[in-house]
């Protein structure tokens, strides 16, 4: 008997896309499925459209419950699921007719506890993809180092994940990029993480999407999912600090000294994320200073920010500016000196 897979796809005020996301998975090659149909309070005719799914193949199981936001419903599907692997779709996207069974073939064929495919992003006017140059596959630990440095996507959509992986683990309720504080825990213990060259998932891109805004809750929640991230995996794996430090620095920290000195309109706001960031890197930096070796300015600017206030903010904005001078600097003076 092959596998089972569980699908779990929450829905959510989708009904234009349903359909086609629905009838995408039921059409898999690997036919030996759950379909697990989660639908979250939606609104529109959702729960009635996933109900004539029920009853017209008898692969797919229907929950319906109060809307509790995408974790909720993700969790919910994960209770229910019954196969040997779990993957995911998101109700407005679709898959590839083989993707499954692509999916399995790579997992069992490397022995690896998680299989990745490439991502079609999906607009209405084109298709973006890229395709690898051949399948490979890491260990656990290599794997956890290119998603902490972005090199891979934290999607937990374009994966399937042996089942047992699961156990004890579930996404955080209540928060947007669900994906970033959980789909590392499934690496962790997975042994081998394969990546396949073929890009086998259409990922629709939407404006109204929670990936599509750039609104507080979505700063907010991503400060935290990372910050979550860090205090998680810090302890039991330390070379990793750098790493999980890396985004905080790199997009965070800049980004909200930037609209101190750029949009005042939006100071309330940025105070309630600077309450969220500062205490994180007051508590950090000296550790992460030390780890990489951080030069003077470097280490001032993080000083700066932790201070928790406006003015630290700006102040760390022009150590920042002045570091970078003395870069650019320095790197024209090397190239005048190979003249």
């Amino acid at each position: 008997m092959a596998d089972l897979i569980s699908v779990i796809v929450p829905v959510y005020g989708v009904e234009q896309y349903l359909d086609q996301c629905v009838d995408s998975i039921l059409r898999q090659t690997h036919s030996n499925l759950e379909v697990i149909l989660v639908d979250d309070g939606s609104p529109d005719a959702c729960g009635e459209m996933c109900e004539g799914y029920a009853r017209r193949d008898t692969r797919v199981k229907v929950i319906h419950k109060e809307n509790g936001g995408l974790s909720d419903a993700r969790n919910a599907g994960l209770d229910m699921a019954q196969g040997d692997y779990i993957g995911f779709v998101d109700s407005d996207d679709w898959v590839a007719p083989d993707m499954f069974e692509y999916l399995l073939q790579g997992a069992r064929g490397m022995g690896a506890g998680v299989a990745c495919c490439e991502v079609i992003s999906a607009q209405t006017w084109k298709l973006k993809y890229k395709v690898l140059h051949q399948d490979s596959v890491y260990d656990s630990l290599t794997a956890l180092e290119d998603l902490f440095f972005d090199r891979r996507e934290n999607y937990a959509w374009n994966k399937l994940y042996r089942a047992d992986l699961w156990n004890g683990i579930r996404f955080p309720k209540g928060l947007n990029f669900e994906d970033l504080a959980t789909v590392y825990k499934t690496f962790e213990g997975a042994g081998q993480v394969a990546y396949l060259r073929e890009a086998k998932y259409y990922y629709r891109l939407r404006s109204d999407s929670i990936s599509g805004t750039k609104d507080f809750a979505f700063r907010r929640d991503i400060a935290l999912a990372v910050i979550a991230r860090y205090w998680d995996v810090a302890p039991r794996l330390p070379k990793f600090k750098p790493a999980l430090f890396r985004r905080v620095r790199n997009w965070y920290v800049h980004e909200l000294c930037r609209d101190f000195r750029d949009h005042p309109e939006n100071d309330p706001l940025s105070y309630q994320l600077l309450d969220i960031l500062a205490p994180f890197v007051a508590e950090t930096k000296d550790d992460i200073a030390d780890a990489l070796q951080f030069e003077d300015l470097e280490r001032k600017k993080l000083d700066a920010f932790a201070k928790g206030t406006c003015e630290g903010c700006l102040e760390s904005l022009k150590l920042h500016d002045l570091m970078w001078k003395k870069r650019n600097r320095k790197a024209n003076i090397r190239k005048l000196l190979h003249l």
